[in-house]
């Protein structure tokens, strides 16, 4: 593509929030530093952020064409909402240069640009003036973003008695409908309910194959891979990958649940123990059921998992049941096993249980596990470990739903004397 294309560079972006102090501040420390050093040279290691604090961003280098929707992903704090913020410019660099080409709606707040005091109608007027739109232009327009709204009577009361769904939808009213060449979004789609946000997503993609730039922020991956052509992956302030979505995205679930793994050491943030005299979990593991690998998992090769587990008395009759979680929290596999399908007693001591998962049809995604121990004859929990074995299944398409099955289409056609036959869809 060529330098017309690109409605977006950013060169050499850093931004740090605070008032910036001036380099005589600096050179004084770096020279009070200096002194220090020369005369304890333990002092000498020093963190190389020491000099300037913190940085939200780090010298970022982006550009986004025009036409393209691009997601920008990454953990909280990453600086995902701080750079739409200096695209919108509603905050300015610290140092390096950002060019914006084209009209701009930024939806980075649920409140960003509303008045509390007037209603949802006036609020669209005031929305718009800031747009450049004329009241006759939003005039124009009002019918069609008081039908996507759904706001009924609220629509002319005022915004301060709105809730935070309330305020989404009269937000994407307006950016849907005020002919916006670049749109920013935020996470704000999250606090809308389902049918609004699959109302937006389908509005949105309607702006994305009308030519419309949009820079799309979210945690929701499949929003991601549904809408964008191309994802920046942030962390701690700079780019550590770009391209393709599905590539991305399953970097960056790595990199998450692999951070998540060494943060979950020995289980000890996951453990809810309810009789530790009596049964502990020690450690557990996720295998790929194929090769073996802690490092790969793919439901084609199915997996397998070993809790080891520590019984401090022997026990007879236990009941252990295992769960498997996606990102949304949603039980996709639940099994239990008494301990008398295995043998009568538990001798006291440590042992492993092993859980072989054959091939299923998961969709691809990130997956946790549950681990419970109850006592069969009493139904005291023993213990019940909540989120463990944080890892991520590659799949060849990642869905909204739980499985990823084959399936058959067939477009039957139905004439007048109910006959029926096959027809294609154009």
């Amino acid at each position: 593509m060529s330098n017309d294309d690109v409605v977006i560079r950013v060169e050499g972006l850093w931004k740090r929030y605070g008032l910036p102090l001036p380099e005589v501040y600096y050179k004084g420390r770096r020279w009070l530093r200096s002194l220090r050093n020369s005369h304890n040279p333990q002092s000498a290691i020093h963190n190389p952020q020491s000099d300037d604090g913190p940085w939200a961003l780090r010298d970022l280098n982006l550009e986004v064409h025009r036409g393209e929707t691009l997601g920008i992903i990454g953990r909280n704090g990453a600086g995902k909402s701080t750079l739409l913020k200096v695209l919108a410019g509603v905050t300015p660099p610290t140092r390096g240069k950002v060019d914006v080409r084209g009209r701009i709606f930024p939806m980075i707040e649920l409140n960003a640009g509303i008045h509390p005091e007037l209603t949802g109608r006036e609020n669209v007027y005031l929305l718009g003036a800031v747009m450049g739109l004329t009241r006759q232009e939003m005039t124009a327009r009002m019918p069609e973003i008081e039908e996507f709204c759904e706001l009924g009577e609220w629509f002319d009361r005022p915004v301060w008695k709105y809730s935070s769904g309330m305020l989404a939808r009269l937000g994407f009213g307006v950016a849907m409908n005020v002919d916006a060449e670049i749109l920013l979004i935020d996470e704000v789609l999250a606090v809308g309910d389902v049918r609004f946000q699959n109302r937006c997503l389908g509005r949105m993609k309607e702006q994305r194959d009308a030519g419309k730039t949009i820079v799309f922020v979210s945690h929701v991956m499949e929003m991601v891979q549904y809408l964008c052509q191309r994802v920046v992956f942030l962390a701690d302030g700079s780019v550590v990958g770009e391209g393709d979505p599905e590539r991305l995205i399953t970097q960056y679930e790595n990199a998450m649940y692999r951070s998540e793994t060494q943060y979950n050491n020995a289980l000890r943030n996951a453990a809810t123990s309810f009789s530790a005299e009596k049964f502990e979990l020690r450690s557990a593991a996720v295998y790929n059921g194929r090769t073996g690998a802690t490092n790969s998992y793919s439901p084609e090769d199915g997996f397998i998992i070993d809790f080891h587990c520590e019984s401090m008395v022997p026990l007879d009759r236990l009941i252990f049941s295992f769960g498997l979680l996606n990102h949304r929290r949603e039980s996709c596999i639940w099994e239990y096993l008494e301990g008398q399908d295995l043998q009568s007693t538990v001798p006291s001591g440590h042992f492993t249980l092993r859980l072989t998962i054959p091939p299923v049809p998961l969709s691809g995604g990130a997956y946790t596990v549950n681990f419970m121990v109850r006592d069969a004859r009493s139904l005291e929990k023993l213990c019940h470990y909540k989120g463990i074995l944080p890892f991520v299944l590659t799949a060849r398409r990642r869905e909204r739903g739980v499985l990823t099955v084959p399936v058959h289409w067939e477009c039957i056609a139905i004439n007048q004397e109910g006959e029926s036959g096959r027809c294609r869809i154009a």
